[in-house]
């Protein structure tokens, strides 16, 4: 079993958030003491708390962060355009020699997908064509595409990343039918720490099954 920190960067309204990044970076240093795999971070919009982007802050870590993995749980993939998200996450995994996980989900706050643009109606489908794209993008490979949110004419990113093929994708869900197409789509799947013994259970038993039937 491995185990992971979560970084809080989350503040009161209008802090100097500035003062707390030295203790960000000495948790991170002492979970790299004590063998911790990996440091994590969120990512919201147009919130009601002081909050440091996820990218940023996991860049801002790579040397305390020795070879643990950097991951953010979640990075809201529907509100980025996926040539935007290829290239980011692309940037963090040649900064940190190939040790960045791509942790992304749809999102539920509709204050920040108002702000940004987005309907909360169109997550899914945006998740699932943003995380096609994106594994062509890595993959190097022009991409054609004409969907139903983004074309791409011959397009290829400016960056790839160290990890072949990209960063692996963990897929956030809480849902049945989102256990699902984070099985279909992603390498993992990222659930609520709040959720029953049993529910995880049951939900890993579909994501397992669904893993299955999708090859």
């Amino acid at each position: 079993m491995k185990f992971g920190l979560m970084l809080s960067t989350q503040y009161p309204r209008r802090t100097r958030v500035a003062d707390y990044v030295e203790g960000l970076v000495e948790q991170v240093r002492l979970a790299q003491d004590l063998g911790f795999s990996s440091i994590w971070t969120l990512q919201h919009y147009a919130a009601n708390l002081d909050t440091l982007q996820p990218l940023q802050v996991l860049a801002r870590m790579i040397p305390e962060s020795g070879n643990m993995s950097l991951g953010t749980n979640i990075f809201v993939l529907p509100l980025h355009h996926p040539v935007v998200a290829a290239e980011q996450f692309a940037t963090l995994d040649q900064l940190s020699n190939g040790r960045a996980i791509a942790g992304v989900g749809m999102g539920y706050r509709r204050t920040e997908a108002q702000a940004l643009g987005v309907e909360l109606s169109e997550r899914v489908g945006r998740l699932s064509e943003s995380i096609s794209i994106m594994r062509k993008l890595w993959r190097d490979e022009p991409v054609q595409h004409v969907g139903r949110y983004y074309t791409l004419d011959d397009v290829s990113i400016g960056l790839l990343p160290v990890q072949d093929g990209g960063p692996p994708i963990w897929i956030g869900a809480e849902a049945d039918a989102a256990v699902a197409r984070a099985a279909r789509l992603g390498d993992e799947v990222i659930m609520l720490q709040v959720l029953k013994a049993s529910r995880i259970e049951r939900l890993l038993e579909l994501y397992r099954s669904a893993r299955e039937a999708a090859g």
